[in-house]
């Protein structure tokens, strides 16, 4: 039960970054770290829109992520870069969902019909990889002394190997006599396939309890 609540933690945590919608109120220093003494790496003007996310460890500072920077260089030249940076919430006022954020080619977008696709599927990578570790993790358990990592294997015994064939799709690359690629033909093939059945001795390193479990694997051949 533990475990499957601090698993439901992570899961809360990585969906609950949102950008926020923010308005400077006064000129801020957009800081490398989120401490006052950090380098600074752009200047906020006040009446300035962003987006800003608030990490659990770096509480009373929102992190700004790609802001578009427009700075003199000198000699009445301007130029212009992304940055990235913290700027202290006291020096912020949060603005509403529905708020129309103006970016630097003067067009608008309405936040509260469509959500950032770049923040979609950022959350749906990093649920994946939780996912993907949480199970890894809980393969390595032993069934006895429930220790994590602890599985080693000793033997793998193959049980039974099947064929059968499977129909796959193949694209093949059209050149001409110059060996310039002029297009594409897809085609269906019909493959040999074999899977091969395995039982896998295991031992545990903490309590030496031996196990085993079995397994598949299947490839072209």
């Amino acid at each position: 039960m533990k475990q499957l609540s601090a698993f439901l933690l992570i899961i809360f945590s990585v969906c609950s970054l949102y950008a926020e919608k923010l308005r400077i109120i006064e000129d801020a220093n957009l800081r490398h770290d989120p401490e006052t003494k950090a380098e600074i790496e752009a200047v906020l003007k006040a009446g300035t829109i962003v987006e800003g996310k608030m990490f659990d460890n770096c509480e009373g500072w929102y992190f700004i992520e790609n802001y578009y920077y427009i700075y003199e260089t000198g000699w009445g030249t301007t130029s212009s870069d992304y940055v990235s940076g913290f700027v202290h919430e006291s020096l912020t006022e949060r603005l509403p969902d529905s708020y129309i954020i103006e970016n630097e080619n003067n067009t608008t977008t309405d936040t509260s019909e469509k959500k950032s696709k770049g923040d979609y599927f950022g959350l749906f990578v990093l649920f994946v990889i939780v996912i993907f570790i949480h199970i890894k993790i809980a393969s390595t358990k032993c069934p006895k002394c429930n220790k994590r990592f602890a599985k080693v294997i000793i033997d793998q015994e193959l049980l039974d190997r099947k064929g059968f064939y499977k129909t796959v799709k193949r694209t093949d690359i059209r050149r001409n006599r110059k060996g310039e690629q002029i297009g594409t033909i897809e085609r269906e093939e019909q493959v040999h396939m074999i899977t091969d059945y395995y039982r896998v001795h295991c031992k545990c390193k903490y309590c030496g309890y031996q196990y085993d479990y079995e397994t598949s694997e299947t490839y072209e051949g």
